[in-house]
């Protein structure tokens, strides 16, 4: 699949064809004023690719909202079948829109995700999620928390950091800058500078995000706590 980089709605709408008849057929692919959308049957294969070759193990009916610029834009994921509870614990959003995972730290692990990496990653990964829950009675990757304690959580794992909005705010501050001073306090709340605390750790972050592309994680951190 090509990448979806400033790209037009037409070239988004092609490209998404093709993901889908390579992936998951039964996805239909229209093109709208302002995104492209997928709407259909999704179906989640096995994990064990021995038993992947005898069919899906669960379909869901879905519709998925491409926005112009995708995967700089976050898409919408919506379930329309009635397969679960569209709740809060069954991390559904207020909207209706399936919560697949934080897409700022989505889109940091892959900036240059596609459609098929889309589909593939986190969405099989959401609706097989939903399978295990009804099948077994637990999620079978862990559990983020919904909303606002969800969001901290999973910027704690992607930056290594303890679940506390302070430090996760002072690290995301220092990341954005190219070059970080040894005489700033250290993130991690200890009081010392950072030249005599977590300068290595720090210095090990960039290696899973560029500091150009962390300003979008900001943004997120300041919509739900200021």
């Amino acid at each position: 699949m090509g990448i979806l980089k400033n790209s037009s709605l037409e070239e988004q709408y092609n490209q998404a064809r093709r993901a889908c008849a390579l992936l998951q057929p039964d996805l239909d692919c229209t093109l709208s004023e302002d995104c492209v959308v997928l709407e259909g049957t999704f179906h989640v294969p096995s994990t064990d690719p021995q038993l992947a070759a005898l069919g899906p193990i669960a379909s869901f009916e879905i519709r998925l909202e491409l926005y112009l610029g995708h995967p700089h834009s976050e898409p919408k994921l919506f379930e329309t079948g009635g397969a679960f509870p569209h709740d809060p614990d069954h991390h559904v959003n207020p909207d209706g829109s399936c919560c697949f995972g934080v897409w700022e730290v989505l889109f940091a692990e892959r900036p240059q995700m596609t459609v098929a990496d889309l589909l593939d990653g986190p969405i099989r990964s959401y609706f097989y999620g939903h399978h295990h829950l009804k099948c077994e009675g637990n999620w079978p990757f862990g559990e983020l928390k919904h909303g606002a304690a969800g969001l901290i959580q999973s910027y704690a794992r992607f930056l290594g950091c303890a679940e506390d909005p302070l430090i996760i705010k002072s690290l995301i501050v220092l990341l954005s800058r190219k070059w970080k001073r040894d005489r700033h306090l250290c993130p991690c709340g200890s009081g010392s500078r950072l030249r005599d605390c977590c300068r290595v750790h720090l210095d090990a972050v960039p290696m899973k995000i560029h500091y150009k592309k962390v300003r979008p994680l900001f943004t997120r951190l300041k919509d739900y706590f200021e």
